[in-house]
């Protein structure tokens, strides 16, 4: 049914229609009066009030019956002879009952058992809010009892700077409160009807500490612990701890964000996938709901984060070949491996390191240049020197720690070890033996 089509009450008289038809009523029946409709009764008041006149209703026609019956048979019939008069006895009436259905008793149970609980339910809440008033007034009793002790203990100046919110300047003779210097002037208005435009502005009073305060000073104490107690400064300090809070909720999420576009981005690093998956992992972080912040999404984030991680490995591994062994006092001994590969027709010679790591020999991955297919040897060796030096090896420090290396049979047909041995300076002899005994080693090991 349409709203309009509803049935409505007139406020004035007893008529009952459809409610687009009830201004025409008014104008017609009641000209002079504004037009107003009767307020409808609540459903649940309709249906409560119902079952109450229809349980009394049912127990008032219950007295009554009962009340018929018992005169009934209380009634009898006298004769007018004084021998029926002197034998006359009346017995006494049985005790009234009063029955009710089921039905009615039911009902009323739960309009009781429905009183009680709300009955419950008021004492609660009344009882929360009489604790909650109760908690307020302790901590309030609580705070002042701790601001009044914090004055008492300023005896100086300089116990002041033990006031929060205080910035003091000695060189201005000022002392201003951040909080209410920040946020007095965004207050309600109600906070600053009775407040001067120089509130939060204090005169710096100097205070030596081993003589009596001066009567400046107490004056002092004094206007700053009624600011501390002022409702105005209360609120604006309420106002700088939700900006604080908000500020450091930001740079945590920030900082999650950040630990978790980190994790993604060396992901993609260590199992060799490109920016593009780079791009679509933190999609799907996204969808996951994780925390990835507004920016550096692109892929040229992930190319600038893969250089900054060579760039501090590589200076990590050079800080390492350029350190002492803590036991034998002496550099670190190296050897060194490398081979060609081909990779999208392009030809690396891929270079890498063997050293002593807590007893163990580690390879450790340096660098994959590009080369010539040549059949010499001598570019090959020269590459190889290359991509030592560029991790700080000089000649004279791999004449020193170079103890050989592992290369495949190409490479020894190409004599790498004479190439090699030309490049950093070495004697012949010495990297030919190396050379030789690592290659045995290599091919058993390797």
């Amino acid at each position: 049914m349409y709203l309009s089509k509803g049935k409505v009450t007139c406020f004035y008289c007893d008529w009952n229609g459809r409610k687009d038809k009830a201004k025409d009523h008014c104008k017609k029946h009641h000209p002079d009066k504004t037009f107003k409709l009767k307020i409808v009764e609540n459903n649940m008041e309709k249906f409560f009030q119902k079952q109450i006149n229809r349980e009394t209703a049912t127990t008032t026609d219950v007295i009554n019956d009962d009340i018929q019956e018992q005169e009934e048979q209380c009634s009898t019939v006298v004769s007018p002879s004084l021998s029926s008069l002197s034998n006359f006895h009346v017995s006494p009436p049985s005790s009234t009952s009063i029955c009710t259905s089921p039905t009615t008793n039911s009902v009323s149970d739960q309009l009781a058992l429905v009183m009680k609980q709300l009955k419950k339910m008021t004492n609660a809440i009344d009882q929360i809010s009489l604790e909650k008033t109760k908690v307020q007034l302790s901590s309030s009793s609580w705070q002042s009892d701790d601001l009044e002790q914090m004055f008492q203990n300023i005896t100086c100046s300089n116990d002041l700077y033990m006031l929060k919110y205080l910035e003091i300047n000695s060189q201005l003779d000022t002392i201003t409160c951040i909080a209410c210097f920040k946020f007095k002037k965004q207050a309600p208005k109600h906070l600053l009807s009775t407040i001067k435009p120089v509130f939060g502005v204090f005169e710096y009073v100097e205070q030596n500490p081993h003589q009596i305060q001066s009567q400046r000073f107490r004056s002092l104490k004094r206007n700053l612990k009624l600011h501390y107690e002022n409702k105005l400064h209360m609120w604006c300090v309420e106002e700088d701890e939700k900006v604080k809070q908000e500020l450091h909720d930001f740079i945590r999420k920030n900082k999650k964000a950040g630990f978790n576009i980190g994790r993604a981005a060396l992901f993609c690093i260590q199992n060799g996938l490109g920016d593009l998956k780079f791009v679509h992992t933190l999609n799907l972080l996204d969808l996951c709901g994780a925390s990835i912040g507004t920016y550096r999404h692109s892929r040229w984030f992930f190319q600038e984060l893969r250089n900054s991680m060579a760039t501090s490995m590589k200076q990590r591994v050079m800080e390492y070949l350029k350190s002492v062994d803590p036991i034998t006092r002496q550099q670190r001994p190296i050897g060194i491996i490398f081979d060609k590969v081909t990779l999208l027709k392009r030809t690396l010679q891929v270079t890498m390191l063997v050293v002593m790591i807590d007893g163990q020999l580690t390879p450790m991955y340096l660098k994959s240049s590009l080369c010539k297919t040549e059949l010499s040897g001598e570019e090959l060796a020269a590459n190889c020197v290359n991509v030592l030096k560029s991790f700080g090896l000089t000649k004279s420090m791999l004449q020193e720690k170079l103890t050989g290396g592992v290369v495949d049979g190409a490479y020894i047909h190409m004599n790498i070890n004479e190439h090699l041995c030309n490049n950093i300076g070495d004697s012949t002899e010495l990297v030919n033996n190396f050379m030789g005994c690592c290659s045995f080693i290599g091919i058993g090991n390797w």
